[in-house]
Formats: C-alpha cells, structure tokens, sequence
C-alpha cells in the first residue's frame, strides 16, 4: 500500500492517531492519491472537522485541488459543511472558485439542495447568475454556460430555486445550448414538477422558450404524458399552442402519438390546430374519441393524402413512385418513406437517401442519425431554403432514432449526368450556376467543404443545384474563414476541370496537378479553361468573390469573344497606333506574346486575306504590323468591312472562329491585359446575364 493509500484510509476512518505517526513517518501531508485525493480532501469529504485543523496546522495547503480541479472550499459545500466553509474563506479561498468543469461551490450546494449552505454563501457575496466556464472545445459542443438556478431546476429543488430568486437570480439566461432554467426543468423527467414549472414561470420566466431542438415548455410537457403540467404551462399568458420544433413537431402531435384524449382536448380548447394526418394517427391507434374529438375542432377527414389519380413528375425514377404510392405506409408526420433498398436512390456515410412523399410532392428524402451532423444541415438548409441556385429544402420529420430531410426530387448528379453532355455552352450553365449557388452560400454566411460532382443535382430540364451542406460551417464561428472561403474556390477549379473534360481528369478538390496536362488542347475553349481552373485553385486578392469569376472569358460565347476584340480594336488609340498610350504600351509591352500564337500573327494569317485588307491603304507605311494593337485593329477592320470582300470569304468562311482558332489565347491576353490596366477598360468585358445574378 503506498504512503498516499494509507494515509487516506487512517483520515477516512477517523484515526487521528495514526495520520499523526504517518506524518511523523515522513508521509507528505499533501500526499496525492488517485484522482488527486490529498488527506486534507479526504478529511473534508468524511466532514472530519477535527482532522481538517490537524492537517491544516501540519501545512496541508488549503487550496490544493483534485485532478478535476475540485478545491476544499467546493468540496465543504458538497458536502454541506458551513465550519468548513467559514475555514477556507479565512484561508484565502475565493468564494466564486470553479473546478475544471466551471462548477462553483453555490452551484454544487444548489445541486445538493444544502439550504443553509446555499444562503451562506450568498450572503458572503457568492455571485448568483455567474455561468459555468468551460474551455473552448467544451463550449463548441455546447456544454458549459449553465447557473446555480438552472441546477436546481434539473434537480427539481423547489425552495432552492425561490432562494435563488429572492437574491436575484435571472430566470432567462440560458446556457450554451440556449435553454433556460424553465428548460433545464424539463431534462431529468424524473425532477420535474409543477411546483418547480409554476415557481419559475411566477418569477417571469419565458414560457415560449426553445431548447436546441425546438422544443418548448409546452412540447416537453406533452410528450411527458403530464396533464397538470401541461394546464400550468396553457394558464400562461402568450403561450404559443401550435409552435413546430425543428422536426416539424406540435404539441398536439406529442397528445395524438402518446394516445393521450385529455391533453389534446386541453390543447385543442386553448387554440391547437389539427392537421390531416392527425386523424389518421388517432385512426391508427383505434381511439375513435380522439379521431371524433380532432373532427370537431376541424381536423379533416382527407386533406395532404396524394389522390388517386396522381402521375410521377420524375422521368427517372417514376416507376418507383408510382410503387410507393401504391404500398400503404404509415406516415412519419407529413412524410410517406419507405426505408428498404428498392428505394434508396443514394448512398451516404450516415444511412442513406430514400425516394418519398412531402404532402403531396415527391422528394429525396435524406437520413441522418439525431446528432450534432444533421441538426448542422438542418439549420443551414432552413437558412438556404430562398436561393435559386441551391438544392429546395421542404421539410424535416424525426423519428425515435433519426431525422428526415425532405428535399426536391432530382433526376441525377453531375457524376452521372457529364457522359450525356455533348455541348459545351451546357457544360458552362451547368457551371454557371453551380458558381452562383457557392456565392449564396457564402453570402449567408456558410462554406460548403465538400464540393463534389455527386453533389451537384440535374432537374428534368437540365438546371443544375448544389446540395449536400452536412460539412457546411458558419463562417463567423470559424478563425480561418479567408482559408475556408479558399478551400471551397480550389475545388470548384477542380470541378470545372472536371466538367469540361468530361470526366476525364479525375475530380480531386486538393489534387496538385499540371492543369496544361490533364485538360489538352481538345477540351473546347481550353485556354479559357485553363486560365479559370488555375485562377480558382490559386485564388488571389483579384477576384474577392465566386461571381467575380462569372466575368471571366470561359464563360463569353464565342460571338462576344469576337466582338470584344473589335471593341478594344476600334480604341482609338489602336487604330491611330498612339505609341505613348497606356492601352497602346500595355497591349504591346509584354514579353509573354513571344510564346502566344498572336506573335508574328501576320504569318499566321492567310497571306490573301492580309494582301486584301492592306489595299484599303494608298502607303506601305500604314500596312499592318506585327503588334498585338495592330492584331486587333486588324480584326476589327475586317469584321466591318466582311461583307465587301468577296474575294476571301471562301478563306475566312465565319471570321468569329477564324480568328479565335488562330489565335485561341489573345482573348485571355488581351482581357488580363485591360484587367490590370484599369482605367474603365473594363467597359468592353461582356456582362453576365442578369437572370444570372
């Protein structure tokens, strides 16, 4: 037995005697013992007053705590020694001290129920509403934050709580996960009481309040099958009666699903509004009173039932809609599923996506377990639900074990969906708008993390949306939201590359690759592409937003490419080569045309057509030259005057792609050029759509 053991065993049997020998032995009065038992904190815990003298006159250290951070002054009011108390407030002890866990010595004498140690200290100066403190990893999963008020609530400690109240306790703060001490009543069932409830609401307590599932009072009350609670808590004014939780739950669900007439008659006089599918639980559980009871105070007997001569909208999954339709089940409140493989249309790591019924809409129905994960999705699809660019949210409904969000039927992913796209101006909608709904999310507030083709939904008319938000955070609750914002940017270059290569280049959102290698010059617009992809997984300070990236070229149709480089041609300063501009130094200044097709652009061009456009001047000294400005005066000339040359039309045939597949990269040169130049050149970028924005 080591020197700690046995030196905590003699002060929990009493052995004054024997401590003293083990001193004297050369045993440490502050000997630590599992946990961090001292003899000082054992003598305390067995409220052996004396050994408490003795230890303390050896030079045991008052103030020496547990592994848990318990001190002696706590530990005296755990267990309820007002002697000892007094004894380390003399010591020095700080009368609002708190263990690891952020627990006060007031609050533990309220967890206890000691009275007089609870009035003792407040007269002391104990502070009433302080809050536990816990750490920041504590505080992120919502522990931490509670008052001495709202122990004695859990513990259903009546004269406790009027103590507290008559030395000003606020009866509305709540903890980190938002309840108040009303709540805090509703968390031991065991502990709750009326008197308690009554008490609480008599000192101005908020009846409505809701709890992080968005159950109130009421809800809590019902589901507790405790009538007299639940006619205490109606007895107030401004009660809510037909408040839905986040799960779309009633109190009056609660009444129906536990088979309970009394309470849902209460409910039901105070105002509850019953829905259809009500009636058809009470049908269920064979209460023909509480089915006769919901009619009279107008539940329907059909209402959000799909007719009979109901037609699916999806083509792809039709079949299997009109099966569902066709099989009785029971519903999960609004929501028709059934959790078998024949209608899993997903898989997911938490259980899944199913096909299903929303009133009368058909929906993908996503799984997920009742945690911390899908409460996540829930609150940011509730916040998302008005955006044009992002999966539709319809609803949510739980059950014993897991919650169910109800989302638009989509016909597929972009996984499934890129092999069928044969046109790239598609590819840039579908692009288009998966840009658009990344800004939505990020302009309320959310990153997304987990951008992914599987993630993006195609509609029967070929629209595209981003879902998926289980990895989504709020960007104010997070330190690194420029890098986060950046993190989603890197893999939406990742998705572009992936979409314009058809799939070819595997989508990895933090993949190091050489985009000139994995999208080849047979990708479509592939200089444009390579610039987005590069610019999005390197994102810089140009570009502060997602629909900065909407202005880029990749998204111009090739007419406007083309008109672009007629407008910047028809500057005057490029028509009348004024060699000290700005725009004139800046398009021809770069060392970087010596490996662009554009330089020596006039062997690059068919020597007739060149010939041609040099007779419209009388002196060689005007003929074109081999700059970038005169490249685009050259462009532009000709588009004015095509229809005059009849001689090289068989040559240039549309001159739109002439010149963009001779000259595939000067678009990007010539838009970064003006980009950086500034100056209002900006006015010839072509605008984005404003059905777009």
């Amino acid at each position: 037995m080591s020197n700690a053991e046995e030196i905590n065993n003699a002060v929990k049997e009493g052995d004054e005697q024997k401590v003293h020998l083990l001193l004297e032995q050369g045993t440490s009065v502050n000997v630590k013992g599992p946990f961090g038992w001292t003899p000082l904190l054992t003598a305390i815990q067995g409220k052996q007053e004396a050994i408490v003298h003795f230890l303390l006159e050896q030079g045991a250290d008052p103030h020496l705590r547990k592994d848990n951070g318990c001190s002696p002054f706590i530990l005296a009011a755990i267990v309820g020694n007002t002697n000892l108390l007094a004894l380390f407030l003399e010591k020095g002890s700080d009368i609002n001290e708190m263990d690891n866990n952020g627990f006060t010595a007031l609050m533990e004498a309220a967890i206890y129920g000691h009275k007089e140690i609870l009035i003792y200290l407040l007269e002391k100066g104990a502070d009433v509403n302080l809050r536990r403190v816990v750490n920041k990893e504590q505080k992120s999963l919502g522990k931490g934050g509670a008052t001495a008020l709202m122990d004695a609530a859990k513990k259903g400690r009546e004269n406790i709580i009027e103590i507290l109240i008559n030395y000003k306790a606020n009866v509305n703060v709540c903890d980190n996960q938002g309840r108040s001490a009303l709540l805090h009543a509703f968390v031991q069932p065991k502990n709750t009481k009326v008197s308690v409830i009554c008490t609480l609401l008599n000192s101005g307590a908020e009846v409505n309040v809701k709890d992080q599932d968005g159950k109130t009072p009421l809800i809590h009350a019902v589901k507790m099958d405790q009538s007299d609670l639940v006619m205490c808590l109606l007895e107030q004014n401004g009660i809510e009666i037909n408040t839905i939780d986040k799960a779309g739950r009633t109190a009056l669900l609660e009444a129906v699903e536990n088979d309970n007439y009394e309470i849902a008659k209460l409910l039901l006089e105070k105002g509850a509004k019953p829905e259809y599918e009500y009636v058809e639980i009470a049908k269920r559980n064979y209460n023909q009173n509480l089915v006769e009871l919901l009619r009279q105070y107008g539940g329907a007997t059909t209402g959000d039932k799909i007719s009979d001569n109901w037609k699916p909208y999806s083509e792809r999954w039709g079949k299997k809609l009109k099966r569902l339709h066709e099989t009785p089940r029971n519903l999960i409140g609004k929501l028709k599923i059934f959790i078998i493989e024949e209608y899993k249309i997903h898989e997911t790591s938490y259980g899944g996506i199913y096909l299903g019924f929303y009133h009368e809409q058909e929906v993908a129905v996503k799984r997920v377990p009742k945690v911390p994960e899908g409460d996540k999705e829930l609150i940011c699809l509730k916040q998302l639900r008005k955006n044009n660019h992002l999966v539709c949210y319809c609803g949510a409904e739980e059950d014993s074990s897991c919650s169910y969000l109800c989302l638009s039927l989509y016909e597929r992913n972009l996984e499934e969906h890129i092999n069928n796209i044969k046109d790239v101006t598609k590819i840039k909608d579908i692009l288009q708008s998966i840009f658009l709904g990344l800004h939505e999310l990020h302009e309320r507030g959310f990153c997304h993390r987990d951008l992914h083709p599987s993630n993006i939904l195609i509609d029967l008319e070929g629209k595209s949306y981003l879902a998926d938000f289980s990895e989504s955070l709020k960007l104010e609750d997070c330190e690194d939201k420029e890098e986060l914002i950046k993190n989603d940017m890197k893999a939406l270059g990742n998705l572009v590359l992936y979409a314009v290569t058809r799939g070819t280049a595997s989508f990895q959102p933090d993949g190091e690759r050489d985009v000139m290698e994995v999208c080849p010059d047979s990708v479509e617009d592939f200089v444009e592409a390579r610039d987005l992809i590069n610019k999005l997984i390197s994102p810089d300070t140009e570009y502060s937003s997602v629909t900065d990236f909407l202005n880029h070229p990749f998204f111009w149709s090739h007419k406007s490419r083309y008109k672009f480089l007629q407008d910047v041609g028809n500057e005057n300063d490029v028509k009348l080569r004024t060699e000290k501009s700005a725009l004139f130094k800046a398009l021809n200044g770069s060392d970087a045309t010596k490996t662009n097709t554009f330089h020596s652009w006039i062997s690059t061009v068919d020597k007739d057509v060149l010939d041609s456009m040099n007779k419209h001047y009388k002196k060689e000294a005007y003929y074109y030259k081999d700059t970038v400005t005169d490249l685009l005066k050259f462009i532009r000339n000709l588009a004015a005057h095509f229809e005059e040359k009849s001689n090289i039309k068989d040559i240039i045939e549309d001159p739109c792609q002439y010149f963009l597949k001779k000259f595939p990269d000067l678009t990007i040169y010539v838009y970064e050029t003006l980009k950086h130049l500034g100056m209002g050149y900006d006015k010839h970028f072509p605008k984005p759509s404003s059905s777009l924005l």
